[in-house]
């Protein structure tokens, strides 16, 4: 009872509060063919920004993710669920007219799978008597729901807030009942909770880390029946059944005499490449001091935290009054990237905390015009930041008001976020496809990517084999994708012969004879092809030997010859060269 009043007095906040903020675009009458949807369009002017932006019709975005495809999913607040086919500047919705048709139009989390399917929530609807209707499943046109009387049981509560799939295919769900996996193959469902060391019941978003961990943010208990405070939450590190737990209980703030959700309300977290986690936390109302929200830093799990608030990071003259850091995300080079609640979003280049602060890179929101919309309203909007992503080196901002892109450079590419976003493997090439004999194997290396053209692990994503790659001649490598990546790649390289060395250009009578100081053994079985010619001619002549030595006859008396060999092996059709030697010249001919 005391979860169910503060997620009710919560949703009503929300939702009166987000009404009036709702985008502008419109609908267009026309309906896609195959499925029967609205197609939204686009409703974006181009101001000088440096962002790409798009809005919908009653849709604030809380959501986006890319399937194996690299076509675009975005869940939103009002708008139902979107569907952007790559290359396309359509958007097609699915909402509560559609076909198949939606129970709800607010899509927390979207997640779509390696087999083609779409997971998303179904989650308080204010046009359908606020009811959830737990998770979707949407695959070639069918929709499956799954709710908390199923039988047998499924998820633990109707009321779902994230959805993410791992590299072994597994489907994650974060909800009110607490953090459930759903292994299709098996096709079980298993549930931990606050009985387990979850220091909330509530899991509100998940996060993978790269040692095949998952951190869970909690949406906060109330610790009195009439759910007013105070509350308990903060963020868990779960690992193969174990929890390590992160719990804090809200302060109360002297402005209102009310406690803060801020303090204990964990909205987003970005997982980093060195094993530890950016947290953030928000959520009070208009009026509270509430510092610009809270943030954590955890290096490694169980690790005691850094803990700031938004103020201390960045200080309170980058924020607005009642403004909050909401969203975080870290991209390829490993810069941190905030999402606030006025004022667009925050970037760090450098992660590193000097004295209890953050260096502010850049700034992008209304102020600094930075989205592509004439209208200040909508601007405004947009700096209402709900979701950052990273998909390759493009980041996609959800926002009250819609989505925004941008692009940017990166020394690195950036790897998939989860493999529900890759799929197959898409392109291999070799480093280096030119290889000199010496007879050992050899195995170069390669670069892996999926759809999204961001690179894969070895390991992970995928294995290699080689076959023929001890000989001169031609070796293959084959990538097969393992995990959640699927799909089989063969390319081939080359073995070439050993560059060989002219150590002596002889003269004789009419003749030189050249000797060559790398046997025919030690270039794998080949022969040496001979170019000479004449100083200051052009033309070069060629001869063969499989000796070390060869004696070219015919020559003109006092003249100097430039002379050059290399070994090549003849298999098939096919010639393999070594690399040319250095060109000697020789003395005068007798």
């Amino acid at each position: 009872m005391k979860r169910r009043i503060l997620s009710i007095l919560l949703s009503l906040t929300m939702i009166f509060t987000m009404m009036p903020m709702m985008g502008a675009a419109a609908y267009a009458a026309e309906s896609d063919i195959s499925q029967q949807t609205q197609k939204v369009v686009l409703t974006t002017s181009d101001s000088g920004s440096e962002f790409s932006t798009s809005t919908f019709n009653e849709g604030g975005v809380r959501s986006t993710a890319r399937d194996k495809d690299g076509n675009l999913w975005v869940g939103t607040y009002g708008g139902g669920l979107l569907y952007n086919a790559k290359d396309s500047d359509d958007f097609v919705a699915y909402n509560m007219s559609s076909e198949p048709a939606l129970t709800s139009t607010i899509v927390s989390a979207v997640c779509p799978d390696a087999n083609g399917g779409v997971w998303f929530t179904q989650n308080e609807d204010n046009t359908n008597g606020f009811q959830n209707s737990g998770v979707a499943y949407m695959k070639d046109g069918k929709l499956t729901y799954y709710q908390a009387d199923d039988e047998p049981a499924t998820i633990p509560d109707n009321n779902v807030q994230d959805v993410r799939i791992d590299k072994s295919g597994n489907v994650w769900f974060g909800s009110y009942g607490g953090l459930t996996k759903y292994d299709p193959k098996a096709e079980t469902w298993q549930t931990w909770d606050v009985d387990d060391g979850f220091p909330a019941m509530s899991v509100d978003n998940i996060e993978f880390d790269r040692a095949g961990g998952i951190w869970c943010g909690f949406y906060p208990d109330s610790e009195l029946s009439d759910g007013s405070g105070p509350y308990v939450g903060g963020f868990a590190y779960f690992k193969d059944g174990e929890v390590v737990k992160y719990q804090y209980t809200s302060e109360m703030d002297s402005n209102t005499g009310e406690y803060r959700l801020a303090d204990v309300w964990v909205r987003d977290i970005a997982a980093d490449a060195d094993g530890g986690a950016w947290i953030v936390a928000s959520g009070s109302h208009g009026g509270m001091n509430n510092h610009g929200g809270k943030v954590w830093y955890v290096d490694a799990p169980g690790n005691p935290p850094e803990e700031y608030t938004g103020y201390d990071l960045f200080g309170e003259d980058n924020f607005q009054t009642d403004s909050e850091l909401r969203a975080v995300a870290i991209d390829p080079d490993g810069g941190l990237w905030f999402g606030t609640s006025k004022d667009g979003i925050f970037y760090v280049a450098d992660s590193m905390i000097i004295g209890g602060q953050l260096e502010l890179t850049e700034k992008f929101s209304s102020a600094e015009n930075s989205w592509a919309t004439t209208d200040p309203r909508t601007a405004r909007q947009f700096d209402d930041v709900y979701t950052l992503d990273f998909y390759g080196k493009t980041l996609y901002a959800g926002s009250e008001a819609g989505l925004a892109t941008r692009t940017f450079e990166f020394e690195n590419d950036g790897e998939a976020r989860d493999p529900s976003e890759s799929g197959s493997i898409q392109s291999v090439s070799i480093k280096d496809e030119n290889i000199c004999y010496d007879g050992t194997p050899k195995a170069p290396a390669v670069t892996v990517k999926n759809s999204l053209d961001q690179t894969l692990v070895k390991g992970v994503d995928y294995e290699i084999s080689y076959k023929n790659n001890t000989k001169v001649g031609k070796a293959t490598v084959t990538v097969t994708g393992t995990g959640n990546y699927k799909g089989t790649i063969t390319k081939t390289f080359k073995i070439n012969p050993k560059k060989a060395v002219v150590y002596k250009a002889t003269p004789g009578k009419k003749k030189f004879t050249v000797k060559m100081k790398t046997r025919v053994a030690s270039t794998g079985g080949a022969t040496y092809q001979i170019a000479y010619k004449q100083k200051g001619k052009n033309k070069w002549k060629y001869t063969t030997t499989t000796k070390q030595s060869k004696v070219i006859k015919k020559l003109r008396k006092g003249k100097r010859y430039y002379v050059k060999v290399r070994a090549y092996k003849k298999l098939g059709s096919t010639k393999y060269y070594g690399a040319w030697s250095k060109t000697k010249l020789s003395s005068k001919i007798k």
